[in-house]
């Protein structure tokens, strides 16, 4: 088991994956794991370089051309290096190889990046691979197990490994909403900001015909009301002006925890993008928004104690059942909560990540 390893960039608000990374150095960093986040690019934000401090992860400031000068003295050298989805890894990738690194690539996608296909190829499979989800992992794998054959590299199948995201609970209160009677029913959707140079979240994450799926479910629940954050102009291109009893907000209008703690069911909609491991899927469990979502990529296996639907007729019986119920929508809320911290209970997660570290140096 190693005693430190290093991290390619920082978390930050913006994308599932500098999310997870920050709940994962969380998790590190409780089992006594020395953690050290190396910034090559732009300087990370003050303000999450002060929350990693926080936990005791130091920091290592380099220009990807000074690279090498960390060999000795900051213990790069021969070290494990673990990037979560960072494009800009890849882009100084032999330098770490260079060094002897051994590297841990996290993709939180249902895709390759370019240069990491390039590398496959050319150089064949990282140290260790890891998959969310089972849905993800049978997304990749073959791919993968592709491109490594097409530069006649060598297959390892063992270097996959399965790792839920991380997720301190503490950091999202549990706070259903209660249904009064009378009163609203509120349902809404949530996305961040992607990374991308806009800053936007991605259109591809809403249905073209968002308003008219949440129309139907308020036929059948006339006190429907529906909250979104994230929204901008590309999205009300993608989707339509929205209705005047729906409040759209931008992305980080409030802050997470207080948006699901305002609705009383979280509704993404059907005919999304296939997502791998949605973490505002978690984040909606653990506030005590249950969840009505397609039955497509990672979301069953995240929400089948929630109601995963397959087409928009079941969508809207589903959410009129939790609207009219609410004695009925309460285990439901309770199961959802429990199913999210059965799949984030850190001590199942970190034995997988202390297995890979194990097996890595090996």
């Amino acid at each position: 088991m190693p005693q430190h390893i290093f991290v390619a960039g920082y978390p930050s608000t913006v994308g599932g994956a500098n999310t997870e990374l920050w709940h994962t150095l969380k998790l590190w960093r409780a089992n006594a794991l020395e953690v050290t986040c190396l910034q090559l690019w732009d300087e990370p934000d003050p303000d999450w370089l002060a929350k990693v401090s926080g936990i005791g992860v130091k920091s290592v400031f380099s220009t990807a051309e000074t690279l090498h000068e960390l060999g000795n003295p900051h213990e790069l050298r021969d070290s494990i290096v673990v990037s979560f989805c960072n494009s800009h890894f890849l882009k100084w990738i032999r330098a770490f190889d260079r060094l002897g690194c051994k590297v841990v690539w996290v993709n939180c996608m249902n895709w390759l990046f370019p240069k990491e296909e390039l590398w496959l190829q050319t150089c064949g499979q990282f140290d260790a691979y890891v998959f969310q989800s089972d849905y993800q992992q049978a997304q990749l794998a073959p791919i993968i197990e592709k491109r490594v054959k097409l530069g006649t590299n060598r297959f390892y199948p063992d270097r996959f490994h399965r790792i839920p995201g991380a997720f301190d609970v503490a950091e999202f209160p549990y706070r259903p909403r209660e249904r009064l009677i009378g009163g609203p029913f509120v349902i809404g959707r949530l996305s961040r900001s992607t990374g991308r140079p806009s800053g936007n979240p991605a259109t591809e994450k809403y249905p073209r015909d968002l308003w008219r799926q949440y129309e139907a479910i308020k036929e059948v629940v006339p006190e429907l009301q529906a909250r979104v954050m994230g929204w901008n102009a590309g999205i009300e291109e993608r989707c339509g002006t929205p209705p005047d009893w729906a409040e759209c907000l931008p992305d980080g209008a409030e802050t997470s925890q207080e948006f699901l703690a305002s609705l009383h069911c979280m509704v993404p909609g059907i005919g999304c993008v296939a997502e791998n491991w949605p973490r505002v899927g978690l984040e909606a469990m653990a506030a005590g928004a249950p969840v009505v979502v397609e039955d497509k990529g990672g979301w069953p296996e995240m929400c089948y104690a929630a109601w995963p639907v397959s087409d928009r007729r079941t969508q809207t019986a589903k959410v009129e059942v939790l609207a009219s119920n609410e004695h009925g929508r309460q285990p439901v809320i309770r199961m959802s909560r429990d199913r999210m911290e059965q799949l984030t209970d850190p001590a199942a997660i970190w034995p997988k990540w202390k297995t890979l570290f194990e097996e890595i140096q090996r």
